[in-house]
């Protein structure tokens, strides 16, 4: 009997000794926190793509304001019979664009990709400020109203390629600092609205109605280009 107990006395040491050699052996693997995956990037980084958000969204309201200072104006003086319904249609079709679009536009971020949709609405915004810049050739007042029209259209939908992407991309880049980022996304919002009259109605003044929207074409496909290089393709990722 004493024999047996001294037996299993040993088992039990020899169990315990491979439990503290095998815990010596186990690596520590730190836990991490849900919450803690959506930490924000490091400052430098993180600075560079809020102000290249921010850009595109001055970008694409400016372009929107310029030229409601410019195209009534030329149109009048070109086109004079041309109806204050004909000029109302030209410069509200660029909202309902915008709203037509952009609830699409917002359930297919994640299809398309959140940099991809960004890219698509400032090459866009710069084929239609093109467009009209074509549009200032035609003498005849259906194919000026036809391809201003359009461009304006398209101006639109770029609009709201921007707007859409933009706040989604502040919200998952920034968890933690989303509000407040918003809310310089609206300061910059309305800069460009306010601002854009004044830079189109400088240019116009040195400048005709072709080179004008030729310039604002140049402009926008430059810093635009700019902002959406200095946006990480990680973000294409719908799980990011």
């Amino acid at each position: 009997m004493e024999n047996q107990l001294i037996d299993q006395t040993d088992e039990i040491n020899l169990t315990e000794s491979q439990i503290t050699t095998n815990s010596d052996k186990m690596e520590v693997v730190p836990l991490v926190e849900e919450n803690e995956k959506n930490v924000d990037l490091p400052a430098t980084s993180s600075k560079t793509i809020l102000i290249a958000l921010l850009m595109c969204v001055f970008i694409s309201q400016s372009l929107y304001m310029n030229v409601v200072a410019l195209l009534p104006q030329y149109a009048a003086e070109k086109f004079p019979h041309m109806s204050h319904f004909e000029v109302g249609l030209l410069m509200g079709i660029y909202p309902i664009a915008v709203l037509l679009s952009a609830p699409f536009i917002g359930d297919k971020l994640s299809y398309f990709g959140r940099k991809n949709v960004m890219t698509t609405g400032v090459l866009l915004m710069t084929v239609a400020t093109l467009m009209f810049a074509l549009g200032g050739y035609c003498d005849r007042f259906e194919p000026f109203y036809a391809v201003s029209f359009t461009a304006r259209l398209l101006q639109g939908v770029a609009d709201a390629l921007v707007v859409t992407t933009v706040p989604s991309l502040i919200i998952i880049e920034y968890p933690r600092q989303q509000e407040l980022y918003l809310g310089y996304m609206g300061l910059v919002f309305g800069a460009g609205l306010t601002l854009g009259p004044l830079m189109g109605s400088l240019a116009y003044r040195w400048l005709n109605y072709t080179d004008t929207f030729y310039f604002f074409a140049a402009y926008m496909l430059v810093l635009g280009l700019i902002s959406v290089f200095n946006i990480p393709s990680r973000l294409n990722d719908s799980e990011n």
